[in-house]
């Protein structure tokens, strides 16, 4: 009997030390992002964030199909896509997007950002077949 109460005794202290090094662990983090000016980010917010950038990136690709009907080329100047809001480009907080390439066959357009306050980048591209890709998934590097 004496035997189990001081193996009990034993594992509750254990537990003890276990929740004392987490909580003190837990409240490092805490404080080393409040230092920095991180937030920590959900991976359902990483996935809305790509989703917008995606559509971007399709709208980019809808707004070149129409230049290159009315023109023969496509253009990497985004002021001369029809309709086509510049702000989304530049007011977008997570991504950087440009068009890179263009000519009278094809053209490519990039965005890449940093969504989620980590060392990785996410980066998709969109060509003119309308075939979006992902170069890096930052969700991955999380």
């Amino acid at each position: 009997m004496i035997k189990n109460i001081l193996i009990l005794a034993v594992l509750v202290f254990i537990g003890y030390l276990i929740y004392n090094a987490v909580k003190d662990d837990l409240a490092q983090r805490q404080d080393k992002l409040k230092a920095t000016g991180e937030e920590q980010v959900s991976e359902s917010i990483m996935r809305t964030r790509q989703t917008q950038v995606q559509t971007l990136l399709q709208n980019i690709y809808s707004r070149e199909r129409s230049f290159f009907g009315k023109n023969g080329y496509y253009t990497t100047n985004p002021d001369s896509l029809q309709s086509f809001d510049r702000s989304k480009l530049e007011g977008n907080k997570y991504y950087e997007v440009e068009i890179t390439e263009a000519s009278n066959y094809h053209f490519i357009a990039v965005a890449r950002g940093n969504i989620d306050n980590d060392d990785f980048i996410d980066e998709w591209q969109i060509d003119e077949e309308g075939h979006l890709k992902q170069i890096s998934n930052d969700i991955n590097n999380h």
